[in-house]
């Protein structure tokens, strides 16, 4: 596979991933707020669930490997690769940021502004 083919399957699944996510927050937004909440804190305690946090930082660190080759053949900034690791303690603090979130009052679909003229 030429490095041409590689960048054009990383932008196709790029792609992919983007649609996924969009599906995602359109089925996300269906939900009620109570039943959103309920998916924050569920993916909250999945984050700190220890299996699941050595899975995830496996992954990190496989990305990682990547991003390193990538930056060494001067196809990735450094800035980026320095954001692209994941420890324990990101991990938990993106846990307490679902949990808050999942705590604050609901906003989707109430009005953002009224006016009387």
């Amino acid at each position: 596979m030429t490095q041409e083919q590689g960048r054009e399957g990383q932008v196709a699944r790029a792609r992919a991933q983007a649609r996924a996510a969009k599906a995602a927050g359109r089925a996300l937004a269906g939900l009620s707020g109570p039943d959103r909440a309920a998916l924050l804190r569920a993916v909250a305690a999945a984050l700190v669930e220890p299996e699941e946090q050595a899975r995830l930082l496996a992954a990190n660190a496989r990305d990682v490997a990547a991003a390193r080759a990538a930056a060494a053949a001067g196809e990735l900034d450094a800035a980026k690769l320095k954001r692209l690791g994941l420890d324990a303690a990101k991990l938990a603090s993106v846990a307490d940021g679902l949990v808050q979130l999942a705590a604050m009052p609901e906003l989707l679909g109430a009005p953002r502004l009224r006016r009387e003229l």
